[in-house]
C-alpha cells in the first residue's frame, strides 16, 4: 500500500504484493473534500487539527487553539478535489432535528401540568384542614356534652356534616381536575410538537476503517434554513469532534447538539473524517473515484501543474514505495546518506548520484532502485514542467 503527501511532505507505507496476472490494486481515492478555516485577525486560517473541543490552526508558525464553543467565531467552508490513500466507512448515517431538554414539548407540558397540579394539591390540603377542624370541633362538643350527660348539639352535627360534604365535593373536584390536567398535558405536548420549535440536531452512524486511524476527528456540516428566512437563504452549521482511535471494528458515534435557531429547517448533513489534518475518503464522499498508484500519481502531477500556473518551483518528493527490506536496512543504518537525483519533467528519477556535483554514481544497486521508487512533483519553470536536479533523504521514509 502506498501513501501520498497531501501538503508537500513525503509519506510512505508498506508495498502491497500482487501477482503479475492480477490487475493493479486501487490504493487511492480522488473525491470532493471539505476544508474548514477559522478567521483570526480578519484572516482565515485553515484548520490543521481538532483537539478536544478546539480548532487547531497555525499562527505565526505555532499551533493556536480556538475553542469550538466560542460564540463569535467565523468559519469558512471550501470544497476541493482531494487525493487520499486512506478510507473509512460510515454506516447507517442518520440525522434529524431534535430538542434540548428544556425546550422539549413534553417538558413544556410537564411545566404546565405542574402548575395545575400544584393548585389542585393546595385545594385538597385546604379542604383536608377544614375537615380536620370540623372533626376536632365535633369531638370537643361531644366531650363537653358527655360530661354534662348529654349529646352534641344539632349545630355541631350540622357543622360536621357540612364539612364532610364539602370535603367530598372538593375531592371529587380534585379527581376530575387531575383527569382534565392529564388531558391538557397531552394537548399541550401535541400543540408544542406541532409548532416544531426544534433547537437541536441529532446525528448517528457507525464508523470503521480498514487501516487503523490513530487520532481521527470528524467535521459535520449541516445545511439549515432559519425560520422566517427568505426562500433560498440558507447557512451552514458546523460541528467538530475528536474521535479517538478507529479500526476495522465499527464504532457507534452519536451527536446531540443544541444551540440551533428555534424552528430551523434541516436540508442535509455531511460528515467528513480527518486524520493528521488530512481528509480521509469515505464511502459517502462526493464524486469519489478509486485509483491505482500510477493513476494517483498522474492526478498529483496534473493538479500540481494546474495549481501553480506561471510559477517557478523546484521538484518535491510526493510518493514513495517502502518495502519491508528497505525499512529493515534503513533501521540497521544502511543507505543513510543524501542522494542527489535527476528528475524528469514527468516526476520520475532518471539518475542517482552520491555527491552534489552529480558525478559519483551510487554503487549499491538496492538503494538506487529504492530511490528511483520515489516519485516527485516535477520542477516548474513559469508553470511548465521541466527536468531538474534535487536531493533526497531516504531516512524520512521511516517517519
Amino acid at each position: 500500500m502506498i501513501a501520498v503527501a497531501a501538503q508537500g511532505g513525503l509519506l510512505s507505507a508498506e508495498e502491497a504484493t500482487t501477482s503479475e496476472e492480477a490487475p493493479p490494486k486501487k490504493t487511492h481515492s480522488v473525491f470532493m473534500g471539505t476544508d474548514v478555516s477559522v478567521e483570526v485577525g480578519n484572516v482565515f486560517h485553515r484548520v490543521r487539527e481538532v483537539s478536544r473541543s478546539s480548532w487547531v490552526i497555525t499562527l505565526n508558525g505555532r499551533p493556536e487553539f480556538i475553542p469550538t464553543e466560542r460564540r463569535r467565531i467565523n468559519l469558512r467552508i471550501e470544497k476541493s478535489l482531494k487525493l487520499a490513500d486512506t478510507s473509512a466507512t460510515l454506516a447507517n448515517l442518520k440525522s434529524e432535528r431534535s430538542y434540548t431538554s428544556g425546550n422539549h414539548p413534553l417538558m413544556q407540558a410537564v411545566k404546565s401540568q405542574g402548575k395545575a397540579s400544584s393548585y389542585m394539591t393546595d385545594l385538597a390540603i385546604i379542604e383536608n384542614i377544614r375537615m380536620g377542624n370540623a372533626v376536632l370541633q365535633y369531638q370537643i362538643a361531644s366531650e363537653i356534652a358527655g360530661r354534662e350527660g348529654g349529646v352534641p348539639s344539632d349545630e355541631a352535627k350540622d357543622a360536621l356534616n357540612e364539612a364532610m360534604e364539602a370535603y367530598g365535593r372538593s375531592m371529587n373536584y380534585v379527581s376530575q381536575g387531575q383527569a382534565v390536567i392529564r388531558e391538557t398535558h397531552i394537548g399541550v405536548a401535541d400543540a408544542a410538537e406541532a409548532e416544531e420549535n426544534f433547537d437541536a440536531i441529532e446525528i448517528s452512524f457507525e464508523l470503521s476503517a480498514a487501516r487503523r486511524l490513530k487520532n481521527p476527528y470528524l467535521v459535520a456540516v449541516a445545511l439549515i434554513r432559519e425560520r422566517g428566512a427568505r426562500e433560498g437563504i440558507k447557512r451552514n452549521w458546523i460541528y467538530a469532534k475528536e474521535l479517538g482511535e478507529v479500526d476495522e471494528t465499527p464504532r457507534k458515534i452519536h451527536i446531540h447538539e443544541g444551540g440551533l435557531p428555534i424552528g430551523y429547517e434541516l436540508e442535509n448533513v455531511n460528515v467528513h473524517i480527518y486524520e493528521r489534518g488530512h481528509e480521509v475518503a469515505t464511502n459517502l464522499s462526493s464524486k469519489r473515484v478509486d485509483l491505482t498508484r500510477e493513476e494517483a500519481f498522474q492526478f498529483m502531477v496534473i493538479d500540481h501543474i494546474s495549481q501553480n500556473r506561471g510559477r517557478t518551483l523546484p521538484a518535491s518528493a510526493a510518493m514513495a514505495t517502502v518495502t519491508p527490506e528497505l525499512r529493515t536496512r534503513l533501521r540497521q543504518g544502511e543507505g543513510q546518506q543524501i542522494y542527489y537525483v535527476k528528475v524528469s519533467k514527468e516526476g520520475l528519477v532518471t539518475e542517482v548520484f552520491g555527491d552534489e556535483e552529480y558525478s559519483k554514481n551510487v554503487e549499491d544497486r538496492f538503494f538506487v532502485s529504492a530511490v528511483k521508487r520515489i516519485w516527485f512533483k516535477p520542477a516548474l519553470e513559469n508553470g511548465e514542467p521541466v527536468e531538474s536536479k534535487t536531493s533526497v533523504d531516504v531516512t524520512k521514509l521511516l517517519f
